[in-house]
């Protein structure tokens, strides 16, 4: 019942805002996974097949500034590889004030050493699939999220650098 509500609000979102008007917009039947992989196959690195494509992702959303300059990333596990990949969110993304104060929590100037995740639900739409030589294989824009619990900090067994 959650997720078809969350499916709504997003759809409604999307349709008052016209933030999307431009670039397609369909539910996807594939999988991030899927849809990962059946880019992989493509050798244009500037191919967009799945551009507009609308997914439902449930799994652990991170701070993460290392995901080409996007603040967040959610890690997906394909294959057994972990991947993260980066998730923008702007002022039109549906989100509770809880989800909001979740997000805010997540980002920390303390990301060298330390871990920061949280478990959420996100609607989001494939907005970029250019596969560049410093830039990530795909970005995702949230259309609608909801935390599902608490951040987990957890320090790094070695500090990154940055």
């Amino acid at each position: 019942m959650r997720i078809r509500l969350l499916l709504l609000a997003a759809f409604t979102a999307v349709l008052l805002g016209g933030a999307f008007v431009a670039y397609p917009l369909y539910p996807s039947p594939r999988s991030l996974c899927g849809v990962m992989e059946e880019r992989a196959k493509n050798d244009d690195r500037w191919a967009s097949p799945h551009r507009g494509a609308v997914l439902i992702l449930s799994g652990e959303m991170y701070g993460f500034p290392l995901a080409g300059g996007h603040p967040y990333a959610f890690r997906t596990r394909c294959k057994g590889y972990d991947y993260f990949v980066p998730i923008d969110t702007s002022l039109a993304t549906l989100s509770s004030v809880e989800t909001r104060k979740t997000l805010g929590k997540l980002v920390s100037d303390r990301w060298p050493v330390e871990e920061r995740h949280a478990p959420f639900t996100i609607v989001a739409r494939v907005t970029s699939e250019v596969q560049g030589c410093f830039s990530p294989p795909m970005v995702l824009s949230a259309m609608a999220m909801q935390s599902r619990g608490a951040v987990t900090i957890k320090k790094r067994p070695r500090p990154l650098e940055h």
